[in-house]
């Protein structure tokens, strides 16, 4: 073999793919109904639909292929999963099939025979030209080909066809891909080719304790939901939606919401992905749905140096929105709120931080498990959807003394500012999340002095014994994060901290500051930070102002008045910050009644937009270098890739370096968007993060070699532009 040539390319990304599902509130579960059945096969095909459709009315189509013991025909039968979706409003169609030999069936023909009974029988309301196959285990692991024979004998929606078939669901399996499967523990990478999701969606849902289907291997003619989602993520693909819930065996279903992820993806694909209309009685999807199932994408942890918030060692900026309280802001408002706002927040509106709240009266009164569960729930979305967190003690009083009194109807100990109190919840958080440093904790929400002249006078001596209580509590309990600290007057004024800091090498001090008309100045909000920007680590935990749509403000502003002025010092001074708040109720509010955004809310997600755009990172490559030097014909050899960030923010956690062998990339760049399509050989390469400056090399295996004769190589790195470059 001669010498390779190498040609290292460093392209712009134009185009970022965001693979997430779509996001839903929550809603009503329909009332089940007693269904219709009529047997269009015997054996092989039943028919089922709710009563009460309307006349004329046509519903989507599910097909269910069953699970297989391994020997035998199985017959037609309608499962839990099967009268799930009939409850939900839709026509289903179970399917048995003959059996041959071990992993032969018929159960594509049968499929087909079944649809076209189905759909030429006028008595069945069906819409067939909306849909979605599920498979349950070996009918899941043969999705696939069910739907290419679809594609191929009329459903694919082409003229003359009898309807369309939009997309499949695996359940307790990922799917058998076409090709030859020369590796069991990484066969989606080594196929011939994956399911064509640019014609139809995929969805998969397999146990991570799945030791018939693992989820991380291919064995018995499928493969893991995770290799396929891998495989998919790396190919650049959208269209899919996958879920690995921890546990459970082959067909226990070990997870609470289940047949709600199955039932939101099926509606994912219809009516979302695809725009079929809704019918008489829909309800909207309980679960947010997404490509979930890959490798996970893992923050960094925080830390302090000097000024800054710091993860591996490099300055992180902060910028996000307060949720308010699991219990009282987002749980009492029912499906208006629900954890899938977390990854609205991440992809559509680019936050990185979410400041979540407990009152006192919550920790004090309310079950204990309860609370936990609920707070873990947030948190745990929060964090999957890479956003840092703050948990803050919503306090707002003087430690042991005065306290807020609560607004009418809600108990009197909403503010309690007891030490007590406090103390026993930050014991609790410390052995809870004290080993996880994606999470800060804000001691002690908004010191409020009961005197009047709070603005002139210097309260800090006095408060900091309560802090440094606080602190060993955490710190005692083996907490090692963050931790928040304020002055007085409800949070606002920090007078007295620059000259008589905290000790602990992790205090960030937090400031919260409103539109407040006369005083919207930098001068003002200097003076209220005491000297301490530049000197110390500040976050601006609350900030907002209530624009012309808002009737009686109570911080009555403006994007000339206070939003611009106040983001530009934010930003000038390198503040980290949260606004105040995404909810309806609790102003100055992102959001209207009806989820729309308020004046307020939109200049908030633009400011996020626009600033998260200011920095990005720039992937070039600077090395490439093969192992042998000379590769001989036919031997394995390593490619080795080093790529640099030489942009001004950190990269994405899963960067994609392509090799092409003989085929120059640039030969492939789509018009549109300036990026090809993957290499011959390609990899996922997972780490924490790639910050400005820092170089990262992975390691290409060219497995078996290439042939006699000389060849070209081309090393290339996100390729299919998934990361938002400079």
């Amino acid at each position: 073999m001669t010498k390779n040539w190498f040609r290292i390319i460093s392209l712009i990304a134009l185009v970022t793919l965001i693979l997430a599902g779509q996001i839903f509130s929550a809603a009503k579960a329909m009332p089940t109904f007693v269904p219709n059945s009529k047997t269009l096969t015997i054996g092989r095909a039943i028919a089922t639909w709710p009563t009460g459709i309307p006349t004329g009315e046509k519903r989507p189509v599910v097909v269910f292929l069953p699970g297989w013991g391994g020997t035998g025909a199985v017959n037609a039968a309608v499962s839990a999963q099967n009268t799930n979706l009939v409850n939900q409003g839709y026509v289903t169609l179970a399917i048995g099939f003959d059996s041959s030999a071990t992993w032969i069936s018929d159960i594509d023909v049968k499929t087909l025979q079944g649809l076209n009974k189905l759909c030429a029988d006028a008595a069945i309301p069906a819409n067939c030209n909306a849909i979605v196959v599920d498979g349950s285990s070996y009918g899941g692991a043969q999705n696939y080909w069910v739907m290419e024979y679809l594609q191929a004998n009329g459903y694919n929606g082409s003229a003359g066809s009898k309807g369309k078939a939009l997309g499949f669901v695996s359940e307790d399996a990922g799917y058998g891909a076409p090709g030859v499967l020369t590796n069991p523990t990484t066969g989606a990478y080594t196929r011939t080719g994956l399911a064509n999701t640019a014609s139809y969606s995929v969805g998969m849902i397999e146990n991570l304790g799945d030791t018939t289907f693992p989820t991380d291997e291919c064995t018995w003619g499928n493969c893991g939901v995770r290799v396929l989602s891998n495989a998919h993520l790396t190919r650049g693909d959208t269209n899919v939606f996958s879920m690995c819930p921890t546990g459970g065996e082959h067909g226990t279903r070990g997870y609470a919401d289940w047949n709600a992820w199955v039932i939101s993806t099926i509606k994912t694909i219809i009516h979302v992905t695809n725009g079929v209309s809704a019918f008489t009685g829909y309800t909207s999807p309980t679960l947010s749905v997404g490509n979930t199932c890959v490798d996970a994408v893992i923050l960094p942890g925080l830390s302090v140096s000097g000024t800054d918030i710091v993860a591996n060692g490099l300055p992180v900026r902060l910028r996000g929105v307060n949720m308010g309280d699991p219990f009282w802001a987002r749980g009492w408002y029912g499906p208006m709120y629900s954890t899938a706002n977390y990854a609205t927040l991440a992809q559509d509106w680019h936050a990185n931080v979410a400041r979540i709240s407990i009152f006192p009266t919550q920790w004090k009164n309310m079950d204990r498990a309860t609370l936990l569960a609920g707070l873990a729930q947030e948190v745990n979305a929060a964090l999957d959807n890479g956003m840092y967190v703050i948990i803050s003690y919503h306090v707002i009083g003087w430690p042991n003394g005065w306290y807020q009194p609560a607004y009418a109807g809600n108990p009197a100990d909403t503010y309690d500012s007891s030490m007590s109190a406090a103390t026993a919840f930050w014991t609790q958080m410390a052995q809870t999340y004290g080993s996880d440093t994606r999470i800060i904790f804000d001691l002690w929400n908004e010191p409020a002095h009961d005197s009047s002249d709070w603005n002139n006078i210097n309260y800090w001596a006095s408060l900091k014994p309560f802090y440094e209580s606080l602190i060993q509590t955490v710190r005692s309990n083996g907490g090692q994060n963050i931790v928040l600290a304020t002055g007085s007057g409800w949070a606002s004024w920090l007078a007295g901290i620059k000259d008589n800091p905290l000790a602990d090498s992790k205090v960030v001090y937090a400031y919260h500051k409103y539109s407040v008309e006369g005083s919207n100045t930098a001068a003002e909000w200097n003076k209220d930070t005491g000297g301490l920007i530049g000197v110390k680590p500040v976050i601006v935990s609350e900030w907002g102002y209530e624009d012309a749509d808002v009737t009686n403000p109570t911080w009555p502003g403006s994007q000339a008045s206070y939003g611009d002025a106040f983001t530009q010092w934010m930003e000038s001074n390198n503040l980290n910050n949260l606004a105040w708040m995404y909810h309806h109720d609790w102003t100055p509010a992102l959001l209207k009644s009806d989820g729309s955004l308020t004046v307020f809310g939109n200049f908030v997600k633009g400011y996020l937009t626009t600033v998260r755009n200011l920095n990005k990172p720039d992937l070039i490559i600077t090395d490439v270098t093969l192992t042998p030097a000379f590769p001989q014909p036919n031997e394995t050899f390593n490619v080795s890739i080093t790529i640099k960030n030489q942009g001004g923010a950190g990269g994405a956690s899963v960067v994609y370096r392509d090799v092409y062998i003989d085929k120059d990339p640039s030969a492939d760049l789509n018009s549109a968007t300036g990026c090809t399509s993957a290499g011959q050989f390609f990899r996922s390469d997972s780490y924490i993060s790639l910050e400005p400056g820092m170089s990262d090399t992975k390691v290409v295996t060219i497995t078996g070699g290439l042939p006699v004769g000389g060849h070209q190589i081309w090393a290339y790195v996100d390729a299919r532009c998934l990361i938002d470059e400079n």
